[in-house]
């Protein structure tokens, strides 16, 4: 049955941008950034200062990191912090 009546309420309830971003979503940034640039594990553990199975648990999104990880992160995954890989001639 069609109903007579129009809905609106449409979009009402859609999520907005409200300018911050949540752990579970930094985490998943930085699992890209991890797997998008084949990061060595164990070198980005012992960046982060922590040990590898607690990054893979991080990396499937099986355990959030805390503030100062999560901080420790983000500033891993800044463009200034990423090597260069060319070989030079």
């Amino acid at each position: 049955m069609k109903s007579k009546v129009k809905d609106k309420l449409v979009g009402v309830y859609a999520p907005g941008s409200y300018g911050h971003t949540s752990v579970l979503g930094q985490t998943q940034e930085f699992s890209k950034w991890f797997w998008a640039n084949h990061e060595d594990v164990e070198y980005i553990s012992a960046k982060l200062g922590i040990n590898t199975k607690k990054l893979n648990r991080i990396l499937t999104l099986e355990q959030l990191p805390d503030q100062e990880l999560l901080a420790r992160m983000v500033e891993l995954c800044r463009p200034k912090n990423m090597p260069c890989t060319k070989a030079k001639n």
